[in-house]
């Protein structure tokens, strides 16, 4: 089809395969928004939460288990309620920038 002939129904892929006016550049990278980052440890999950591997001794776990499962909740919420009762009287000020390891 040339660039004269543009009557209605001359060429039916016309809608599906031209390209689009607003067609961005997808090489590369995408730039970070940094309001809505996000990465696998919180994909997927509601805003406040995080997604993180710990370590823990196997009895620990069972009994995390167990309690969770005796009181009707989520292993998540039940090690979420330990850790807030655990760490309600501790200090958790923020580590400085410069003596931060890692995330």
């Amino acid at each position: 089809m040339n660039k004269k002939d543009k009557r209605v129904g001359s060429d039916p892929f016309e809608d599906y395969f031209s390209p689009a006016d607003d067609v961005r550049d997808t090489t590369g990278r995408p730039e970070p928004d940094e309001e809505k980052k996000v990465t696998w440890a919180n994909k997927g999950l509601k805003p406040g939460w995080r997604r993180k591997t710990i370590i823990v001794h196997e009895e620990t776990y069972e009994n995390l288990v167990n309690c969770a499962y005796w009181m009707r909740e989520n292993v998540k919420d039940v090690l979420q309620e330990a850790l807030d009762f655990y760490l309600k009287d501790k200090n958790t000020k923020p580590i400085p920038k410069s003596k931060r390891l890692s995330h």
